[in-house]
């Protein structure tokens, strides 16, 4: 079964194929019930983050690129915001970050290089005759650079973060509730780009296995024992991830049925191929406050 999510104003959307057809069929179904088929992001702040975020990435790339060139004979692509949402080009900055910690500075080619004139000069002043080849990483760190040359990485991953999930609720602010009629076998800790959120009140029985309640002593478990309205978004690799032997054998020794703490609606078919369009798409609705619906294909 194939679904979508289908943005406000803009039309855009975002089809899915479904993990649990017979659960995301009801759960549609349920909502237009309700007449509560609108979510909105949680985080009403998380578009000014993430526009932060590009534009600190974009600062700092500017600022190392004044100076990087003369030690390095090489810069950093700089590009137009929404450019910075690519993920090759983030792995790209990532790679020469890691790369060029380890990269060799020869003091006295550059200093021929430079005709024995500006911050060579001054580099060949700071180390000993007889250390002639210096790591990145160490004349950095003696040029007083390396916290700025770090805030690359950082920022890199910072924005990098900020798709692993973007959780939504009800545009209306309403709270919708309603039974869960399927087994807990539809729990897994498989992880997925479209997810029923765990914010219920309780544990659920993996988190109770989490938190060391080994003996069940407290009665507060809830696995999902209602479906909420509220939804995440994931832009992460799909993963299937069987539970643990240990939690398997100690559901076994309760006489309680394994299972997860995921509650998965669907995955994005390549999202490798469409990671930036996808994030693009997620970024400029949000940005508009656009709300979107869930429609079955």
């Amino acid at each position: 079964m194939n679904f979508s999510l289908t943005f406000d104003n803009s039309g855009d959307s975002i089809d899915f194929v479904s993990t649990n057809p017979d659960l995301v069929e009801y759960y549609i179904d349920q909502l237009n019930q309700r007449k509560a088929n609108s979510f909105c992001v949680q985080n009403s702040k998380w578009t000014d983050l993430v526009t932060q975020d590009i534009n600190h990435l974009h600062s700092v790339l500017e600022q190392v690129n004044t100076w990087i060139e003369e030690l390095t004979d090489w810069r950093y692509d700089v590009f137009n915001s929404e450019d910075y949402l690519n993920q090759k080009n983030l792995n790209r900055f990532h790679a020469n970050w890691v790369k060029s910690k380890n990269q060799i500075y020869d003091i006295d080619a550059k200093r021929q290089q430079n005709n024995f004139t500006g911050v060579v000069e001054h580099i060949h002043d700071m180390f000993p005759d007889d250390e002639r080849f210096v790591m990145l990483g160490n004349l950095l760190t003696k040029l007083n650079r390396s916290q700025q040359y770090d805030q690359i990485n950082l920022a890199v991953h910072k924005l990098e973060s900020r798709f692993n999930q973007i959780n939504f609720g009800m545009s209306d602010g309403t709270w919708q509730e309603f039974p869960n009629v399927f087994d807990q076998s539809v729990l897994t800790n498989n992880i997925a780009n479209f997810n029923l959120t765990f914010n219920h009140l309780g544990r659920t029985l993996y988190n109770k296995f989490q938190t060391f309640d080994l003996n069940l002593e407290h009665n507060d478990e809830n696995s999902f024992d209602q479906l909420l309205g509220f939804v995440d978004l994931k832009l992460l690799p799909a993963q299937t991830i069987p539970l643990s032997s240990e939690y398997q054998q100690w559901c076994q020794s309760m006489n309680r049925v394994a299972c997860g703490d995921n509650l998965t609606l669907g995955n994005i078919p390549n999202l490798h191929d469409r990671l930036t369009e996808y994030r693009q798409l997620i970024y400029k609705n949000l940005k508009n406050n656009n709300n979107f619906s869930i429609h079955s294909a």
